[in-house]
C-alpha cells in the first residue's frame, strides 16, 4: 500500500487548487490571454531558479525567484512556495534579514505549508536561537507528521538545548521515516559521541557512509569516534576518505596529523601539518604541532623553527612555548626549557600540558617532588591526560587516577575497568582487548553472559552486558548490548544492541557473517573472520606508508638544508 503523508497531502491539495483554478479560467471565468502568459512565465522562472539553486548558482536563483514573484496574478499559495524557496536561497547567501522576511511573508500567505516552518526553524538554529527554532519545527511536524527532515532538525535544536533524551527520540523518528537518509544517522552519531558513547556513534556513522559513500562528514565524524576508541589506524583511514571530498580543508589535515602523531608516525604527521600550514599560513597551531612532530622524530632544528613561527603568528598561545620547552629538555637544555614553560604558565596558569612539561623538566633537574606535584596538578585539570598519569606512575608508583577496576559487575574471567569516564570489559585471557561498555543511564554496568560459539562459529565469543535503562514505550526499559569478539585474532568485531525491554534484536548467524536487525529497523552486517587477514593487510599498508613518509621527510629536510639564502651564497656560509 502506498502511504501519503499529511505534508504530501497538503501539497496535493494545493496543486489540485491550482488545477481547478485553471479549469475555471478555461471555462471563461477570468484570465485574459496576457495573464496566462504571465503565469506561464512566472512558473518557468521559478523552475529555472530551482535548477540554478541545485547547481549552486545561488545569486541567479534569487534573481529568478524575484522575477517569478513579480507576477501580480500569482496565487497566494504558489507565491508562498516561491517565497519559501527564495528564503532558502537568501539563507545560503547569509542574507538573513531577507530570508526571514521571505519566510514570514510565506507563512502569512500559506500557513498550512510545513516546509516554511522547517526552513525558518533552520535559520533560527543558524543564528543561535534553538528554543525558537523548536517552536517552528513543532508546527511543521503538527502540519506534516511524516516530515522526517523536521524531526531531524528538531533533534539538532534539542541537542543544542541539552535535551538529549528528546533529541535521541527525534533522531530515531527521523531514521524510521527516512531510513535511506544519512543526515539523521550522522546527527544521532554526533550526539552519542558528545554523550561519551563513541562505539554507538561509530555504528551510526558507519550506517551513514554505507547509505552515502560520498558523505564526507560521516567519515570525519567516524574518525573522531575511532580516535576516542584508540583505533588510530581506522581513524587515519577515515580522515583520508574525508579529505578526498574536502581536499582544501586545513582542519582535516590537522586532525589526521594528530592521528598520525598518536600512532607515532611522525613523518606522516609532519606532512599533514605542513599541508595545513600551506592552506592557511596564519594557522599558528599547524606550526606548533609540526614542531612537536619534528621534535619526536629527532629533527630538533626544524622543530625550534616551527615553534618560533607559531609564536611569531600568535605569541599569546601557551602551547608553542610548552612544546618548545619539552624539546629543549630532549636536547638536554633543561634550563632553557624551564624559561619557556614558565612563560607558558604565565599565559595560562591552568594549562595542563605546561604543568606536565614542567614536571618532566623537574625530573631532568632532579627535582622529583616538584615533578610529582606538577603531574598531580595536570591530572586535576585534565583527568584523562595519559602522559601525566604515566609519568606520575613511573615516578611514584601511584596508580593511574584515570583508571580503576570495579569490584562488582564482572563475570567468569571478565572484569570491568573504568577509564576516565568510560567503562571497558577486559579479560586476562585476551590481553590488550578492551570491550567498550557505554551506559545509557547512571546505573552501574553489569556483565551478563559470556558465550564461546561452537562450530561452525568456533573462535567467536559473545559478551552480553547491561548498559542501563532507556526511555521506551513502557517508560524506562532495561537496555542490553553484546560484543562479538574474534578470539583467534584477539579483536573486537562489533558491539550491537541485544535487548530493550521486551524487544530482542534479531541476530542472524550465517556462514561467515552476522546480521543484526536492531530496534530502529536498521540492519548491520559483519564478517566474522575479518581479524587476522585484515589486521595483517593494515599492518603492511601502514608500514609501507610509514616507510614512504620517512623517505619523503628525509628528502624534504635534505632539500631545506641544501637551499641556501642569498647571504649564504655570497659569503659562502
Amino acid at each position: 500500500m502506498i502511504r501519503i503523508t499529511d505534508f504530501e497531502l497538503g501539497r496535493l491539495r494545493a496543486r489540485l487548487g491550482l488545477i481547478l483554478a485553471a479549469i475555471l479560467a478555461l471555462a471563461g471565468a477570468a484570465l485574459a490571454p496576457a495573464a496566462y502568459a504571465a503565469a506561464d512565465t512566472s512558473n518557468q522562472r521559478a523552475q529555472e531558479a530551482g535548477a540554478a539553486l541545485g547547481r549552486g548558482n545561488i545569486l541567479l536563483a534569487v534573481s529568478l525567484y524575484t522575477e517569478a514573484l513579480a507576477d501580480p496574478a500569482l496565487a497566494n499559495e504558489r507565491r508562498a512556495i516561491v517565497l519559501n524557496d527564495r528564503g532558502v536561497a537568501n539563507g545560503r547567501l547569509r542574507q538573513l534579514k531577507a530570508a526571514f522576511e521571505d519566510f514570514n511573508k510565506a507563512v502569512t500567505l500559506y500557513p498550512e505549508y510545513a516546509p516554511i516552518y522547517n526552513n525558518r526553524g533552520n535559520l533560527l538554529l543558524t543564528i543561535g536561537q534553538p528554543a525558537e527554532a523548536v517552536k517552528d519545527f513543532d508546527r511543521a511536524i503538527l502540519l506534516a507528521p511524516g516530515f522526517a527532515s523536521a524531526f531531524n532538525n528538531r533533534a539538532n535544536a534539542r541537542m543544542k538545548l541539552g535535551e538529549h533524551d528528546a533529541a535521541l527520540g527525534d533522531y530515531a523518528r527521523a531514521i524510521e521515516l527516512a531510513p535511506t537518509s544519512a543526515a539523521p544517522l550522522n546527527g544521532r552519531g554526533r550526539l552519542q559521541l558528545a554523550l561519551g558513547r563513541p562505539s554507538a556513534a561509530a555504528r551510526d556513522f558507519s550506517r551513514a557512509v554505507v547509505i552515502d559513500g560520498k558523505y564526507g562528514a560521516g567519515y570525519r565524524n567516524r574518525a573522531e569516534a575511532n580516535l576516542a576508541l584508540d583505533r588510530t589506524t581506522e581513524a587515519i583511514e577515515d580522515f583520508s576518505r574525508a579529505i578526498v571530498f574536502d581536499a582544501n580543508n586545513a582542519e582535516l589535515y590537522m586532525a589526521r596529523g594528530h592521528a598520525y602523531l598518536a600512532a607515532k608516525n611522525y613523518p606522516a604527521a609532519v606532512k599533514d601539518y605542513s599541508k595545513a600550514a600551506e592552506l592557511d599560513g596564519r594557522l599558528a597551531v599547524a606550526f606548533e604541532w609540526r614542531g612537536i612532530a619534528n621534535a619526536k622524530a629527532g629533527a630538533f632544528e626544524d622543530a625550534l623553527n616551527d615553534f618560533g613561527r607559531a609564536i611569531e603568528i600568535d605569541h599569546r598561545l601557551p602551547g608553542p612555548f610548552a612544546k618548545r620547552a619539552w624539546t629543549y629538555k630532549e636536547m638536554n637544555q633543561a634550563e632553557a626549557g624551564l624559561r619557556d614553560v614558565e612563560r607558558a604558565l604565565k599565559l595560562d596558569p591552568k594549562h595542563a600540558e605546561s604543568l606536565w612539561v614542567r614536571g618532566e623538566i623537574a625530573i631532568a633537574l632532579n627535582r622529583k617532588e616538584d615533578a610529582a606535584n606538577d603531574f598531580r596538578a595536570a591530572l586535576a585539570l585534565a583527568p584523562g591526560f595519559r602522559d601525566a598519569a604515566e609519568a606520575l606512575a613511573r615516578l611514584t608508583g601511584e596508580a593511574r587516577r584515570d583508571e580503576t577496576i570495579l569490584a562488582e559487575g564482572g563475570i567468569e574471567a571478565w572484569r570491568i575497568i573504568k577509564s576516565r569516564n568510560l567503562y571497558f570489559a577486559t579479560s586476562d585471557r585476551l590481553p590488550g582487548l578492551r570491550v567498550p561498555i557505554e551506559m545509557r543511564s547512571a546505573d552501574p554496568p553489569r556483565l551478563l553472559e559470556w558465550e564461546q560459539k561452537k562450530p561452525p562459529y568456533k573462535g567467536i565469543g559473545v559478551l552480553r552486558f547491561s548498559a542501563g535503562k532507556v526511555a521506551g514505550k513502557a517508560g524506562l526499559e532495561d537496555y542490553e548490548e553484546a560484543a562479538v569478539i574474534d578470539l583467534q585474532s584477539n579483536a573486537l568485531i562489533t558491539v550491537e544492541p541485544f535487548r530493550q525491554g521486551a524487544s530482542v534484536a534479531n541476530w542472524n548467524w550465517t556462514e561467515g557473517k552476522l546480521m543484526v536487525a536492531g530496534f530502529d529497523g536498521l540492519t548491520d552486517e559483519f564478517s566474522l573472520r575479518p581479524g587476522e587477514k585484515q589486521a595483517a593487510e593494515r599492518r603492511e599498508q601502514a608500514a609501507a606508508r610509514e616507510a614512504r613518509d620517512q623517505r619523503e621527510a628525509r628528502a624534504e629536510r635534505s632539500e631545506r638544508r641544501r637551499s641556501k639564502s642569498l647571504f649564504e651564497l655570497i659569503f659562502g656560509n
